[in-house]
């Protein structure tokens, strides 16, 4: 008897443990991509936060699988497509990515998997979607500029530097292969140059050195008191990751600068004006949910930034010899003293 119930104890457990190990093999699986390394606090923290609000807890209701593109890579288009496969690879129910380069990654690998994005300056442009409204396809997400930013850019640099002619367009070769419309399409930059009167300089860079000597080029182009190069830092993952050069070259060769996230002017860089990232994360983590609970990510529409953030760096803008006008100040969301 004992015997027996030994046996059919041991039955019993096996099969519990089975059931348990298939439980946890039905999770539902993300993939995470994102071409920069990791940081402290975690960039990806409002995603998570949000998505366990909505159920989804790593490990118990869903899978992550994460993957980035560490800082010292000496090849990162190379690495981000080998990171792309690997998500792949696994067979995720739903893939969340960053920036036009990640999803050009992943949408070479499956043409079918749900991809859903942040960070992505011009989707349409990139040729990632058919139409904002109607997507189609397989890839969704949250755009990070609107056409019209370039321009408000240009303004603001004119407010705190007035006799600026000229003003650069700092974009990467490292993962777009220099697909600046990528970033922003031709026709947004000339409305916006018409519009302020000013001249635009294309500025790709693909390595350390050759920021620096963008940056000497631009100090170059200062005519007296008659003339002043600005330059727009675009919205790109390499020029994220190389924050800490940039700032310090525009303070070395004194270039006034405004740059697309608030992470810029927090490093001494002197404004930045851009949508709020942390925003794009939590919202995508709805639109992981919905695909999740069956929803097709070519009827979900991507969405452009409802919110924009001012940031100014007042001690680096004392620095540069550069008066902000108290009216910009007031308008400001945040000023660093």
């Amino acid at each position: 008897m004992k015997r027996r119930d030994f046996v059919i104890g041991c039955a019993v457990s096996l099969g519990l443990g089975g059931a348990h190990a298939q439980s946890r093999a039905k999770l539902p699986l993300l993939g995470w991509l994102i071409p920069s390394p990791p940081t402290n606090p975690p960039l990806g923290m409002p995603f998570f936060d949000a998505l366990a609000k909505l159920g989804w807890t790593d490990g118990k209701t869903i899978q992550i699988e994460r993957r980035y593109i560490a800082g010292d890579v000496a090849d990162r288009a190379k690495a981000l497509e080998a990171q792309a496969k690997e998500i792949v690879a696994l067979g995720p129910d739903v893939i969340l990515t960053g920036t036009s380069p990640g999803v050009e990654a992943i949408r070479r690998e499956t043409s079918t998997i749900p991809i859903v994005f942040i960070g992505v300056n011009n989707p349409l442009g990139a040729h990632f979607i058919a139409s904002l409204a109607h997507p189609g396809g397989n890839i969704t997400g949250f755009a990070n500029v609107e056409p019209t930013t370039i321009g408000k850019m240009i303004g603001l640099l004119k407010e705190v530097a007035p006799r600026t002619r000229s003003v650069a367009l700092m974009h990467s070769n490292v993962y777009a292969g220099g697909k600046r419309e990528w970033i922003v399409s031709e026709e947004a930059t000339d409305q916006a140059a018409k519009n302020y009167a000013v001249e635009l300089v294309d500025a790709p860079v693909e390595n350390e050195a050759d920021i620096d000597r963008a940056f000497a080029k631009f100090a170059e182009k200062k005519f007296g008191e008659d003339q002043t190069t600005a330059v727009i830092i675009l919205a790109d993952a390499y020029l994220l990751q190389q924050r800490n050069l940039i700032v310090t070259s525009a303070a070395k060769y004194r270039i006034p600068a405004i740059y697309p996230f608030p992470i810029f002017p927090s490093s001494g860089g002197l404004m930045s004006y851009g949508s709020n990232l942390p925003e794009q994360f939590r919202q995508a983590a709805g639109y992981v949910d919905r695909i999740l609970k069956g929803a097709r990510p070519g009827d979900l529409p991507v969405q452009m930034p409802t919110m924009y953030e001012l940031i100014i760096n007042m001690k680096t803008a004392n620095a540069l010899g550069i008066t902000v006008p108290a009216s910009l100040l007031s308008t400001a969301d945040r000023v660093i003293e």
